[in-house]
């Protein structure tokens, strides 16, 4: 080969590399357009999904029937003046009810009422809508419903039910619909804890109100087993007795735990009602042993007892025919050596918070439930 030839072939394979490397260059152009346009295609098919999801989507609803009443709830006013009864239309096994247009999830809040076998809608913006849309569709165990407007122009619907139910609600077209469910068909473990309504030192204030705080409390850590826990009530509101038994009994739950404030802890138990199978004095010895030793853990070395309940009768104990036990708790418990005295904190109350959880577990291994 030539000198020249061996020039031409080097300026020809330097050109061909140039001419690979534009090739390269400009594919790598073609795909990343082509990426960037599929990838503004996804994102733009994404948020019309998610668009159609959030306006169709099932109302996620806290359930603020067995936790302190929302701030929805508190705030509101309401024009008793003005309320008037809907008429019911039977139809179909869930309540089906039109909503105001526009009106999505956010500004729906539902409260279930145990205690009082009620359901409360609360729908924003609602004030003038239901004048004029006076009947709802609703299942057969709905007897009567009330609509309620508020003076922040929203409109509480109290449904009146004819039992304790559970309930799972759905936004889709503009329609609400609730379904209704016994709580014994979807919970296989179920727990009431009746908070005693005590001499409260801020009136509604649950820092004070030491045997709600540790209701909730005990309700929280138990739900997050698969525990079922109702509330006879859940704020300075104290219902009566009949009310408390009539739950117990359309309840039927497997314990019973009542709280109470007191100068010291202890535990009392019905020792005139003998159970078959596990008793209360069963449940009384397992709440015992697991407070004294959680309260011993952390420095406190009072003697707890567990006493007949004749030494401290409550009325609502000699009606129940499940394992129950009344548990008192000072609002500060008596100082220990080397302990400092808490107060709002509820560090104490904690304490007996965890015996009650481990004590209510160890109660449903028991009875191999």
């Amino acid at each position: 080969m030539t000198e020249d030839m061996e020039k031409d072939t080097e300026c020809g394979a330097g050109e061909l590399a140039i001419a690979l490397e534009q090739i390269r260059s400009d594919r790598y152009t073609v795909l990343m357009k082509k990426t960037a346009i599929a990838s503004s295609i996804f994102s733009i098919t994404a948020l019309a999904f998610m668009f159609v999801y959030l306006s169709t989507r099932s109302v996620v609803i806290k359930d603020t029937a067995q936790a302190r009443e929302s701030e929805a709830f508190e705030d509101k006013v309401a024009l008793s003046d003005k309320a008037f009864a809907m008429t019911l239309k039977e139809e179909g096994d869930c309540i089906k009810l039109s909503l105001p247009e526009g009106t999505d999830s956010e500004d729906i809040v539902i409260e279930n009422k145990v205690t009082t076998c009620q359901l409360l809608i609360s729908i924003e913006e609602a004030d003038d809508f239901y004048t004029g849309n006076t009947s709802v569709t609703t299942p057969g165990n709905v007897t009567g419903c009330l609509c309620v407007p508020q003076n922040d122009s929203s409109v509480s619907l109290e449904f009146q039910l004819d039992g304790i139910y559970e309930y799972t609600s759905t936004l889709d077209d503009g329609i609400l619909s609730v379904s209704f469910v016994n709580p014994h068909e979807i919970y296989d473990r179920i727990i009431l804890i009746d908070p005693v309504l005590g001499d409260l030192q801020d009136g509604d204030d649950v820092e004070s109100d030491a045997s709600l705080y540790e209701a909730l409390a005990l309700k929280d850590r138990l739900e997050k087993e698969k525990v079922k826990a109702y509330l006879t009530r859940t704020d300075a509101g104290e219902i009566e007795l009949v009310d408390k038994r009539a739950l117990i009994g359309e309840l039927d739950p497997d314990l019973v735990i009542c709280i109470d404030t007191g100068a010291d802890t202890a535990v009392y138990y019905n020792d005139n009602i003998y159970l078959r199978g596990y008793g209360n004095d069963d449940f009384a010895g397992q709440v015992l042993a697991d407070i004294s030793y959680e309260t011993y853990e952390v420095g406190h070395t009072d003697n707890i007892m567990a006493y007949s309940l004749s030494d401290r009768p409550y009325e609502l104990m000699t009606y129940i025919s499940v394992p129950s036990v009344l548990v008192t708790v000072p609002g500060a418990p008596a100082v220990s050596e080397g302990v400092l005295e808490v107060s709002y904190d509820h560090t104490y109350q904690d304490q007996v918070v965890t015996g009650l959880y481990k004590a209510v577990l160890y109660a449903y291994s028991d009875m191999n439930k």
